[in-house]
């Protein structure tokens, strides 16, 4: 039900996911310090956001945990990578970097917080986005896709005395993180946000920086704009513009109007199935457009992300893909153009 949920609502969960869930992350001191020390983020930041979209991807497909899916698969290797980094960090290989050195008062990296954390980020903040860009959800929904994260959090190693499976229960813990977690003097935040702003203004079509501040203000709460975007992550969201947020909320309105009429349409018998094979279309069809929008070549994020930053140039020198993002998308979209 909550694969289903995803992708019926697939265009505002994945801007949820980049305009809110993400910069929230980005916004957390302790937790961020892990992403700038790897230098992963800073230095190669579109596969960084695109590896944690096909993650999503993975554990929301309607298939992901049955034999042929591939979320218990992407759940193991995102273990293994931050089995990986831990060790590196553990015994200190960037030690030679200039400037580099992990700070004991950081905390263990990737803890039982850091994962709690982000895997809220993941459900209760995708779910405040919905409900802040005005979408209709029921508290059965809100439950359901809360609880499937708290699975998928469980499967990543949460400790269930820090992961609830209450919904309510959940956002009393994740806002006790960010009461903690959240601070001005953060210099990650910045560093972390531009890159993402950049990644929206090629990905989204037509697109300007003051679109994308438009919607980063649809899908957050006003309360946030200036403690956390103007000072914690230094994006001004008073110089958005309403015109991009207009076309997007037109189309929604329009997507799921269709949606509704054709079930509406539908014999008695078709329609037990018809949300189901609705969320599996959609699915294939951001899968589409996320591997249109890669410049490496694996269908899934990369292990090799975790052995550090000489070996991901390396890849990248071998697979770079220099085509624009819509010669990509036309490519991935008509494969025998």
């Amino acid at each position: 039900n909550a694969a289903i949920f995803f992708n019926i609502h697939m265009t505002e969960c994945t801007l949820a996911l980049a305009v809110r869930s993400l910069l929230k992350q980005y916004a957390a001191y302790k937790s961020t310090n892990v992403l700038t020390y790897t230098q992963l983020l800073p230095k190669y930041p579109y596969r960084r956001i695109i590896s944690t979209m096909q993650f999503v991807m993975d554990v929301m497909d309607v298939n992901a945990f049955e034999p042929d899916g591939y979320g218990i698969r992407s759940i193991q290797k995102l273990r293994l990578v931050h089995a990986l980094i831990r060790n590196r960090i553990d015994v200190n290989t960037l030690k030679k970097v200039p400037g580099v050195e992990w700070n004991q008062e950081w905390g263990e990296p990737i803890n039982q917080q850091d994962m709690i954390f982000a895997i809220h980020t993941f459900s209760i903040e995708v779910l405040h986005g919905l409900i802040a860009s005005r979408e209709k959800i029921s508290i059965e929904e809100i439950q359901n896709y809360y609880k499937a994260w708290h699975l998928i959090g469980r499967a990543l190693g949460v400790h269930d005395n820090i992961n609830p499976s209450d919904y309510f229960i959940g956002v009393q813990v994740q806002n006790r993180i960010y009461k903690k977690e959240f601070i001005k003097d953060n210099p990650n935040g910045p560093i972390l946000a531009e890159p993402l702003v950049k990644f929206m203004l090629e990905v989204l079509p037509m697109s300007k920086r003051k679109g994308v501040y438009g919607l980063i203000k649809l899908f957050n709460d006003e309360k946030d704009y200036g403690p956390i975007f103007k000072d914690i992550l230094h994006l001004n969201l008073e110089e958005s513009s309403k015109f991009y947020t207009t076309l997007y909320n037109a189309q929604d309105d329009f997507r799921h109007f269709l949606i509704k009429v054709k079930y509406f349409f539908l014999p008695r018998a078709k329609r037990s199935d018809y949300f189901s094979d609705v969320a599996k279309s959609q699915h294939r069809f951001l899968t589409a457009i996320i591997g249109a929008a890669k410049t490496w070549s694996d269908s899934h994020f990369r292990i090799a992300d975790a052995f550090g930053a000489k070996v991901s140039e390396e890849h990248d020198e071998k697979s770079k893909d220099t085509s624009s993002l819509w010669q990509r998308l036309v490519k991935a979209i008509f494969p025998n153009l």
